[in-house]
């Protein structure tokens, strides 16, 4: 396996704003509860700063949505989460900035987007593609990609909930917090933002320690957290097996399991099977005998008690047999429709041209700084100690 990634860094909001044009709508790639993501062009000084590689030329920013000394708290937390989780299918964090005006996370850019966005075609969609350099919306995953996404997720939450310690469970597993490289390798995110579990909680039945966030998704959610249980292992594999199920079927995740009833409910009999989107013919005929495959792991990590459940580790230990027999993608079906383009090289459609870099209204130098909470400004951080 790779090296850990370098400790991550602390950065000025300054020159985070600057990369972001001032956090421009017109480079947000990604929205959530928890924040915007801003797609980032890399400065010199960013790039020193956080010792890349000369390969680089983009960033994501993430800007979360918290603010005050209980804001500054929980970043700290989620911080320390990222600093010690590394594992190749996690996304690695490379900096942070602490400034209550606008706190943010510095990640790798993921040009091939995620998994949601590649399984499911939307307007909005494609135009994030076009974002992270799809010279044109990119076909349907092929199924042996879907299959190798959702076992290198699931390697990463074993690792989280197995090897981190304290154990870290996720909270919020779901198809568009799977991201994809520019060669179709998948990193789950968003981890930072999960919680750590108590290292005296009984197992599977966690409290949380650090940050007080949302427990899941619409379509993701464990019903048993609605019954009072507490996230945990089992909570994180229900959503685990929502995701897989998305990914087989390729609609979302709200009403699914309902829809697909027949299938959960019959795995191993797909004369019985009334689901949509089966077989997937937008992504080429999936094998029966994968179907039936990934329809018992849903099965299994969604069943009605936590007792009859599959654990996560045993849901993995099936997926790396699915993958191992299904083999790799057709070559470049995952890559296909990706334009080797710079964040500042020009799209084809001036209606995603980023917009020129503003100067300080004042010096007419330095671009301006992130002054207010919502990023906007009209001077430099030099010019507005003068003002």
């Amino acid at each position: 396996s790779p090296p850990p990634p370098s400790t991550p860094r602390a950065l000025p909001l300054d020159e985070l704003a600057a990369v972001t044009q001032g956090f421009d709508a017109a480079r947000v790639i990604g929205a959530g509860g928890f924040g915007v993501v801003f797609k980032a062009a890399l400065s010199p000084a960013l790039a020193r700063l956080l010792a890349l590689p000369a390969s680089t030329d983009a960033l994501a920013v993430k800007r979360l949505s918290v603010g005050g000394s209980q804001g500054e708290r929980e970043l700290r937390a989620e911080i320390n989460v990222l600093s010690r989780c590394h594992h190749p299918h996690l996304l690695p964090l490379r900096g942070y900035s602490l400034d209550e005006r606008s706190p943010c996370l510095v990640y790798p850019l993921m040009r091939g987007g995620s998994l949601e966005d590649r399984l499911m075609m939307t307007a909005d969609g494609a135009a994030r593609l076009a974002m992270l350099g799809f010279a044109s919306p990119p076909p349907p995953l092929p199924w042996q990609a879907r299959v190798r996404i959702l076992r290198d997720t699931l390697r990463a939450l074993v690792y989280l909930h197995q090897t981190a310690s304290p154990q870290v469970l996720h909270r919020d597993l779901k198809a568009s917090n799977i991201l994809l490289d520019a060669s179709g390798v998948a990193q789950l995110s968003d981890v930072g933002l999960a919680k750590e579990a108590a290292a005296d909680a009984p197992h599977n039945q966690t409290h949380m320690s650090t940050l007080n966030v949302v427990k899941g998704t619409q379509g993701y959610m464990d019903p048993l957290l609605v019954q009072g249980m507490q996230p945990s292992t089992l909570t994180d594999g229900f959503a685990a097996g929502i995701t897989v199920l998305v990914a087989l079927v390729g609609r979302p995740a709200t009403g699914l399991m309902n829809a697909c009833r027949h299938l959960i409910r019959n795995p191993d009999r797909p004369e019985r099977w009334q689901a949509p989107g089966l077989p997937d013919v937008s992504a080429g005929e999936w094998p029966v005998e994968v179907q039936r495959a990934l329809a018992a792991v849903v099965a299994g990590l969604t069943e009605q008690f936590k007792e009859d459940r599959m654990p996560v580790p045993d849901a993995l230990r099936e997926l790396e047999a699915i993958a191992e027999a299904a083999g790799p993608p057709p070559p470049g079906s995952v890559e296909a429709g990706l334009a080797a383009l710079s964040l500042d090289a020009a799209p084809a459609a001036a209606a995603l041209a980023a917009p020129p870099q503003r100067e300080c209204a004042v010096c007419m130098d330095a671009p301006p700084a992130g002054r207010f909470r919502c990023g906007h400004a009209c001077c430099c951080a030099g010019c507005l100690l003068q003002l």
